[in-house]
């Protein structure tokens, strides 16, 4: 009796282990999944731009914003800035935004203000900037890219399974993602950088709200957490609309001359 008992309990946990190692998920397969999720390799790589819509919004501040990106790494982001609280328009007189323009045409990174002249960045801005400029998911071709990915392991964020990925990068800070073990794509994206003046910052990214554009799952809603020394900023984007493959000049990315 005692025999059969202990039959029993091996065929069972035999069972049990066999399950657990089909329902887990290798590297590749994750990636495969997040990949497909997105629209397929094939639709990744025929995509040459795209032009995305919102708002923005910080610390009270809500702003209409508009961002481009063209193949293999040039971006651009308009955002129209109200003016600071210090400049009380004149009775009458509505306040007047302005346009901030941040870009880069894959060499230089640079921002300009209103009418004010063009500045190009350095340092850690522009190495930020040229990171944010890279147009496809760092998931593709990975390997050709040098990059490394670890699986660290399956969590759960907010009561739901995920995979966790960690992405290291030659000379850029190391990134976590984390997947959605059903859909397979990202809900949280971390990395703990080097902000400007040179302190440390852990930035936490949020993606939801997805929707199928053109073949494409995009997330509509960005939430961003950053932590620095001095306390905690965040922000959030919501699209509008997103279009892909307009045609786009070179030109828009370039900083301007003779201002």
């Amino acid at each position: 009796m005692c025999r059969a008992v202990r039959l029993i309990a091996i065929f069972v946990a035999a069972g049990v282990l066999t399950e657990a190692v089909a329902s887990a998920q290798t590297l590749d397969e994750l990636i495969v999944k997040n990949l497909e999720a997105k629209g397929g390799l094939e639709t990744l790589r025929a995509t040459t731009t795209v032009k995305m819509t919102g708002r923005f919004k910080t610390e009270g501040v809500e702003m209409p914003m508009t961002t481009w990106a063209k193949r293999p790494n040039q971006w651009r982001r308009e955002a129209d800035v109200p003016p600071p609280p210090m400049m009380t328009p004149r009775p009458g007189e509505k306040p007047q935004r302005q346009k901030m323009v941040t870009a880069s045409d894959g060499t230089t990174a640079w921002t300009m203000m209103g009418s004010m002249p063009p500045q190009t960045l350095s340092g850690p801005q522009a190495d930020a900037m040229k990171n944010n400029a890279e147009f496809e998911s760092l998931f593709v071709d990975y390997q050709q890219k040098g990059y490394s990915i670890a699986l660290v392991g399956k969590e759960t964020i907010q009561g739901k399974p995920v995979y966790h990925l960690r992405v290291t990068r030659k000379n850029a800070p190391g990134q976590d993602f984390y997947l959605d073990a059903d859909t397979g794509l990202e809900t949280r994206i971390v990395i703990d950088d080097v902000d400007p003046a040179g302190g440390s910052v852990h930035v936490e990214t949020e993606l939801s709200d997805y929707r199928k554009v053109q073949g494409r799952m995009v997330p509509f809603r960005t939430r961003q957490s950053m932590r620095q020394p001095d306390g905690t900023r965040t922000a959030e984007m919501s699209l509008e609309a997103i279009e892909f493959n307009l045609p786009l000049e070179d030109s828009m990315f370039r900083i301007p001359s003779g201002k």
